[in-house]
C-alpha cells in the first residue's frame, strides 16, 4: 500500500504515541482529535482499530529486526556478534515504554506479532550458537535450549521483570556475556 505524505505523518505519530503511552486505551476518535486529522485518514492505515495497532507493531518490530540483523552481519567473532546483537536489540527497544510492553503482553493480536518476532530471533540466536560450536569458539552445547533460555531472558528484560544495572542496555550486555561465558571454550571467554 502506498501512503500519502499526510498518512505517513499520521502513522509516524501513532507509532510514537503507542511506544510512549501504550495502545490499550487507543481509540480512532481520540487519535483523530489529537492528531488533527480525519478518521478516514486513520482508517486508510487500518480498516479497524486492531488492524491499525497490528500495522504499527509490525512496522516497529520490522525496524528492530533490521537493525539487529545488521549487527549480526558485522565482522567479528561469534561472541562479539552475539553481544552486539543483544546490545543492538536493547537500543532498538529503548523507545518502547513499560506501558507499551504491558499492552503487547495483554493484547492477543500484539502478542502474536511479538511471538512471531521472538521466534525469529530465537532461530537467529540458535544459528549463531551453532556457528560458534562449529568454529570451536563455543563448546558443544544444546544450542536449541540455550537459544530458548536467551529468548525467555529477553522477554523478561523487555517486560522489565528482570533488570541489571542501569536498564535494558546493561541487562542485554550482561545476558550476552553470561551466555557467551557459559558456552565459550576457555580461549574465547569474554572479560
Amino acid at each position: 500500500m502506498t501512503l500519502t505524505q499526510r498518512q505517513q505523518e499520521v502513522f509516524g505519530h501513532l507509532r510514537t504515541m503507542f511506544l510512549a503511552e501504550g495502545f490499550a486505551h487507543f481509540t480512532i476518535d481520540a487519535a483523530a482529535a489529537r492528531l488533527q486529522c480525519s478518521k478516514s485518514t486513520i482508517y486508510a492505515l487500518g480498516r479497524t482499530r486492531e488492524e491499525l495497532i497490528r500495522a504499527v507493531l509490525v512496522h516497529f518490530f520490522k525496524g528492530v529486526t533490521a537493525v539487529t540483523n545488521a549487527a549480526l552481519a558485522q565482522p567479528g567473532s561469534v561472541s562479539q556478534r552475539l553481544i552486539a546483537y543483544l546490545e543492538t536489540m536493547a537500543r532498538a527497544l529503548e523507545p518502547a515504554s513499560a506501558q507499551f510492553m504491558r499492552d503487547v503482553a495483554t493484547s492477543p493480536s500484539a502478542s502474536q506479532v511479538y511471538a512471531t518476532n521472538t521466534k525469529a530471533a530465537t532461530a537467529k540466536l540458535r544459528e549463531l550458537l551453532d556457528q560458534g560450536v562449529t568454529t570451536g569458539e563455543f563448546r558443544p552445547a544444546p544450542t536449541a535450549l540455550v537459544a530458548e533460555i536467551i529468548a525467555s531472558a529477553m522477554d523478561s528484560i523487555q517486560q522489565r521483570t528482570i533488570q541489571h544495572g542501569s536498564g535494558d542496555a546493561s541487562s542485554y550486555k550482561a545476558l550476552g556475556e553470561l551466555i557467551v561465558n557459559g558456552v565459550a571454550t576457555p580461549a574465547h571467554l569474554v572479560n
